[in-house]
Order: C-alpha cells, then sequence, then structure tokens
C-alpha cells in the first residue's frame, strides 16, 4: 500500500516530527527464513480511500517477492494505535514464530510498549504482550536492535522510559530487561535498576539499546541512555531493588547515550572482548571472564567519536574465526555531527580488533570514490560474501570490498581447433590489463598431445600501451594418434598470472585393405579394395599412391585421390603381372616331319611358276602359303614353366605391393601380398 507521510502524526498531534521523513514505510530490519526461503517484514502504510493507517505482516517468496501462507495480515491489538506507533526492532523468527516489537514513535502520546507473536507458517497471531496496559509507555525500540531468544525458547527485550509498578501490584515495565516465555509472552524473569525512576524522569531510556546473550554462556549484556553497560545472569536477571542493582555487573563506559548494542568477539589475543564506540568517545574494547568484565579496556582507541545524542557509531566485528590478525571492528557514523534529527555525512571505519589503535581503513581517505553518502543512524555494517554493506539515507546502499590488484586476463580463439596428425594449429591470445597493470608478460603451454610443441609470436607482449596480442602456434607431430586435449596458455609476470584453456582435437586416418593377398597366374591381375577410415572426424582430402618390386615384370596402379569427409572412403588398387610372349620352338623328335613341312610349301610354290593352267597355279599357290603359314604356328607357345627364367615373364612366387596415403604431413602406408603361379 501507500506509505504514511511523515507529517500525518504532526496533523494530529501538533508536532513537528522528524527523525522519520519524507515518509514511514519499513522501520524494523526484516528476517530472513532461509529454509523455506521466506523474508518477512513489517510495513506501515495509509489507505488513502479512507484515511486509515495499518500495520501488515508480509511473507514473501525471497526469489520473486510474491506473498505467501495467505499474506499480508493486518497488525493489531486492543489499543493498539497505528498512527502512534512504530515498528524499531528488528524481526526475530524462533520457535516456529515471528516476534515484532512497536514503540512510541516521537514520543507523541499516547502509545505503548507492545511484542505481538504470529505463527510463521500461517501468520496467524499468537499472542500479545503489553508493557504497560494499564497505564502507558515502556516503548520497545532497542536502537533498532531485534529481541533475543535463548536455547530454551525464552525471547529478550529492553523497555524504555514509562512507569514501573511491578513491585507496587500494577502491570508496568518500564526501563527493564524482560525475559519472556516464548510461547506466553508472560514475563518468567526481569531486572531493572534501583534508579529506574530518575532514567524514566530525564529520559534515560534503559531501553534505548539491544540486549545481547554472549555465545556459550549464560549471560545477557545490554546498554543504555545513561551510558551504563549491565550484565545479567539470564537464570537470575535480578528483578527491582530500590537500594541497589542486584544484576551481575554494571559500569558506566562514558556519559552519552548508549544506542543500539555493543558487540562481541573471541579473539585468540585477548578472549572474548565486547567493544563499544560511544558519543565522543574512542573505541573501547573489554576482556570477558567467563563471568564478569574487566572494566578497563584491553584495547583504546585514539579516533574520538563525534559528540550528539545520537552520535554512536554502529559496530559489526568481521573475522576469520579468532586467527590472530584477522579481527575487524567495523565502525559506521556520522563524520560531521549530531544525525538526532537530521541527515549528516556519514564515515564508516575500520579497526584492528586487538588494536584498536590501528586505523586499517576508513571511507574519507578517499572520499571521492567510497565516501557513503548520509549517516542511516542506529545503522549496523553487514559483512558477508567478503563485503561490507552500509545502509546510508541517500537513496543508496553502500558496498565495500578489497579492491582488485592489478593484473591482466587472458583469453583465447577459437576456443576449439582441430589439426591433422602432423599439422599445426593456431590460436590468437589477447592480454587484456586490469587495474593499471603495465608490465611485460610472457607466455607457455601445458597440456599438450604426447610429442607436441607450441611457440608463440611475439614470445612477450607488454600491456604499457593497453591490450596486446599474440599468436600461439601448436605443432602436432604426424605419429600422433587422434585426441581431445585440453590446452592451457599461461601468461606470466612476476608474481602475477593468468590463463585461459582452450580444445586441440587431433584427427588422422588409417588405410586397410579389403584383402590382404590374392593369388594369381602370370599375365593376370589382380584386383584389391582399399578403406580409408576417418579418426576423431577427419575431413580431408588424401592422396595415394603404390610401389611393386622392381625386376620381376610387376606394375600396380590405384585411384589417385579420394575425399575422407568424416567416414570411410575407398578406393582401387589393380596389380598386373607379365606372361610369356609367342616364341618358335624346334621339338627335336619330330625334327624330320618338320622338315618336310617346312619342303612341301617350296614344292608346291616351284610347281606354281611351271607353265600350267591359271586356275592350276593359283591352287598351288595357296595351298603352299597355307603350308607355310601353318609351319609358322607350329613353332610357337610359351614355355611350359615360368620358372624356367624366360626373360620378361615375372616368376611364380609371393610378392608385396606397398601403398602410401597423404594428406598434407600425415602419411599412412599398407601392403598387399601377391602370389604368382
Amino acid at each position: 500500500g501507500s506509505s504514511v507521510p511523515s507529517q500525518d502524526v504532526c496533523a494530529a498531534s501538533g508536532c513537528f516530527y522528524e527523525d522519520i521523513t519524507p515518509e514511514i514505510g519499513i522501520t524494523g530490519t526484516p528476517v530472513i527464513d532461509p529454509a523455506s526461503s521466506t523474508i518477512y517484514v513489517v510495513a506501515k502504510s495509509k489507505n488513502t480511500s479512507n484515511n486509515t493507517y495499518h500495520f501488515k505482516l508480509h511473507a514473501l517468496d525471497l526469489i520473486t517477492g510474491a506473498e505467501k501462507f495467505g499474506g499480508p495480515v493486518e497488525v493489531t491489538a486492543p489499543g493498539f494505535n497505528v498512527l502512534f506507533h512504530l515498528n524499531h526492532p528488528g524481526l526475530l523468527l524462533a520457535n516456529g514464530k515471528l516476534y515484532l516489537g512497536f514503540g512510541s514513535l516521537g514520543d507523541i502520546p499516547s502509545w505503548h510498549g507492545w511484542l505481538m507473536a504470529y505463527d510463521a507458517t500461517t501468520l496467524q497471531q499468537k499472542v500479545v504482550f503489553n508493557t504497560s496496559p494499564s497505564s502507558s509507555e515502556g516503548s520497545i525500540w532497542q536502537g533498532g536492535q531485534g529481541p533475543v531468544a535463548d536455547n530454551a525458547g525464552n525471547v529478550y527485550v529492553a523497555t524504555g522510559n514509562g512507569p514501573f509498578d511491578i513491585t507496587t501490584g500494577g502491570s508496568a515495565y518500564g526501563d527493564s530487561i524482560l525475559r519472556l516465555n516464548g510461547s506466553s509472552l508472560s514475563v518468567l524473569d526481569y531486572f531493572t535498576p534501583d534508579d529506574q525512576s530518575s532514567l524514566s524522569s530525564n529520559d534515560a531510556d534503559l531501553g534505548s539499546g539491544g540486549p545481547i546473550l554472549l555465545p556459550g554462556t549464560n549471560v545477557l549484556v545490554s546498554a543504555g541512555k545513561d551510558g551504563w553497560i549491565r550484565v545479567m545472569d539470564t537464570g537470575n536477571l535480578g528483578k527491582f531493588n530500590a537500594t541497589f542493582d542486584a544484576n551481575l555487573q554494571e559500569w558506566q563506559v562514558f556519559s552519552g547515550q548508549f544506542i543500539g548494542a555493543p558487540v562481541y568477539w573471541s579473539s585468540s589475543t585477548f578472549g572474548p572482548l565486547l567493544y563499544t564506540y560511544g558519543p565522543a568517545d574512542v573505541p573501547n574494547a573489554f576482556r570477558f571472564n567467563g563471568s564478569s568484565f574487566q572494566t578497563s579496556p584491553v584495547s583504546v582507541g585514539t579516533i574520538p567519536n563525534v559528540a550528539g545524542d545520537a552520535s554512536n557509531a554502529a559496530l559489526a566485528v568481521s573475522s576469520n574465526g579468532d586467527t590472530p590478525g584477522s579481527g575487524i571492528l567495523w565502525a559506521a557514523a556520522s563524520a560531521s555531527g549530531d544525525p538526532a534529527h537530521s541527515p549528516m555525512a556519514g564515515i564508516l571505519r575500520a579497526f584492528d580488533a586487538t588494536n584498536l589503535a590501528n586505523e586499517v581503513w576508513d571511507s574519507n581517505q578517499n572520499s571521492a570514490r567510497d565516501k557513503p553518502g548520509s549517516y542511516a543512524k542506529y545503522v549496523s555494517p553487514v559483512i558477508a560474501n567478503g563485503k561490507v554493506y552500509l545502509a546510508t539515507v541517500s537513496g543508496e546502499v553502500a558496498v565495500y570490498g578489497l579492491l582488485a590488484a592489478p593484473g591482466f586476463t587472458l583469453e583465447a580463439a577459437p576456443v576449439s581447433a582441430s589439426v591433422r596428425a602432423g599439422g599445426t594449429a593456431t590460436y590468437a591470445l589477447s592480454v587484456t590489463p586490469q587495474n593499471g597493470f603495465s608490465q611485460g608478460v610472457s607466455f607457455t603451454c601445458f597440456g599438450l598431445p604426447s610429442g607436441a610443441s607450441c611457440s608463440f609470436n611475439p614470445s612477450s607482449v607488454t600491456t604499457a600501451g593497453g591490450p596486446a596480442q599474440t599468436v600461439a602456434t601448436v605443432a602436432v607431430p604426424a605419429a600422433a594418434e587422434s585426441s581431445d586435449s585440453p590446452i592451457t596458455f599461461s601468461g606470466t609476470a612476476g608474481a602475477v598470472h593468468g590463463s585461459t584453456s582452450v580444445t586441440l582435437s587431433v584427427t588422422d586416418f588409417d588405410l586397410q585393405p579389403s584383402t590382404a593377398a590374392a593369388t594369381v597366374k602370370a599375365g593376370s591381375t589382380a584386383t584389391y579394395q582399399l578403406t580409408l577410415n576417418p579418426r576423431n572426424g577427419f575431413n580431408s582430402p588424401v592422396s595415394l599412391s603404390c610401389s611393386a618390386p622392381p625386376g620381376v615384370g610387376i606394375s600396380c596402379v590405384v585411384d589417385s585421390s579420394v575425399t575422407v569427409a568424416g567416414a570411410p572412403a575407398t578406393a582401387q588398387l589393380s596389380v598386373t603381372t607379365t606372361g610369356p610372349a609367342a616364341a618358335l620352338k624346334y621339338p627335336r623328335h619330330s625334327l624330320p616331319l618338320y622338315a618336310t613341312f617346312l619342303f612341301l610349301p617350296a614344292v608346291l610354290l616351284q610347281l606354281g611358276r611351271v607353265r600350267q593352267g591359271r586356275k592350276l597355279r593359283h591352287v598351288l599357290h595357296c595351298i603352299g602359303v597355307l603350308l607355310l603359314l601353318m609351319v609358322v604356328s607350329c613353332g610357337g607357345g610359351g614355355a611350359s614353366n615360368p620358372s624356367a627364367g624366360v626373360a620378361g615373364v615375372t616368376p611364380a612366387g609371393t610378392y608385396s605391393v606397398t601403398v602410401t596415403a597423404r594428406s598434407g604431413p600425415l602419411t599412412r602406408t599398407t601392403s598387399v601380398s601377391l602370389n604368382v603361379h
């Protein structure tokens, strides 16, 4: 809904309200339940259609902001005047309940102190506690600090100015520390100082500070506007005694007002410590021995806070456990004056938590960069994930963290490359300086395939003029097997390093004959089918050649080129042998007959010359020529055994023919066998 205009309060009361302007909306720190991813928040709103005022409890999805659990629900109780109350304290989530605290808005009457409990999953109101049901005042405001709960489920709050009449039969708990049953909110125990009446009449709220429970103990600590710290046993808070305070311990830390809460850290140097940083005071650390505090500080700072009623520094501690040297006391404060009723420039300081005289940093050291804007009074810094978050009243949240040291980034393009075994791949490397880095950078590489090497051109670059580039070349040996290798390129400049990773895919192929051996007669041809199998996505043309053994009459022919495009490809190999040519033969056992055949054609040809009839002469000539041809043909035919060593004939035997396939520098070979009869 609409927020509440701040001056609506004054329109009803005649005041001039200065604390929260110009509007009032969410004033209590929300609480998060990480288990259900829910953020709970109380918002004050105005219904402009009928001029009514409302507090509503919202349960919101932490990621989407959507309302959950049937919310929002109206926050109300008998006698609860929404306009004149404010949700000061942070919300508490404990015992499956939400605890909401309320007090006055600018001390405009009339008001009470309220603590209300709501079921965290149904948002139903469970119980309401009023600190002054028969009178007024007794705000629960605690300088914005939330209620706290112990392991037994008891809830603790501090109340502000107002009547205290419990010891005389009344029901008002002004200026008291209360231990309440977490379910019924009934008062189980309380502490009220012996000067309660004086505190109330002098506007010195005991409840200006929120209680804190010391881990691992039964000790509760709280502070008030009188500048005193009070220490109580949660098993016996001390109740009220008109002549002395029956609590464990109390002492005045400073003369000004304490608003908010001290902070606690267990150090390895001094043990448990409690820190304060009041108005016009320096930071102090008080040692705790397990039951009480050493009232003289064990560490004292030298930088005083500004003076003024609301000039407490809001504190937080960060550390790596109790590791020596890791503790930092963070203090957010006004840098220029009392921020009680008007915004003041803020400052954030960091002190060595075991030597408060050592301010290790503050936001004014480089105010143009680091100033946080106007100080949000009572609001502590929050430390998480290595950063410090500081709310302001300048419309922003300031976020502080360690500045990055000078360095550089290294990037490669492409991030993956493919290369044939025996080839090279190149990557363009870009060096980008960060945070004023200006040194020279040299390079190396890691994770190369076996036998591979890398080089850089240039081998080093300088970043004094801005980003620089080099080219990385990776050479892969021809014997490399197919693989995918993650390669890291690293740049080094003294102690500063940068790296980037790429992928190198090495591809190759194998060459396999479908039949490794063939058998032929001399003079015949054998054919072989060859298969080229790609590996790791090989995709390139391949040229082929073959070689046959010399001097034996064998020749070979293979397909000159094929393209292997990520799938098997085939080529054909032909191997040809040499057979015996036609030759004249003189069989010894038929020599007389052979001679007769040689003589007959001659006789017939001679008779054809004798004067005869023309037809007869022609017949005799034809017979003679025919017989002559028969004689010549009878001498044809090769040797019956090629191994007899006839010149030019492939001898019987087994021969090997080699096929070579090349793609760029990549070479693969195979052999086939040829049996010749």
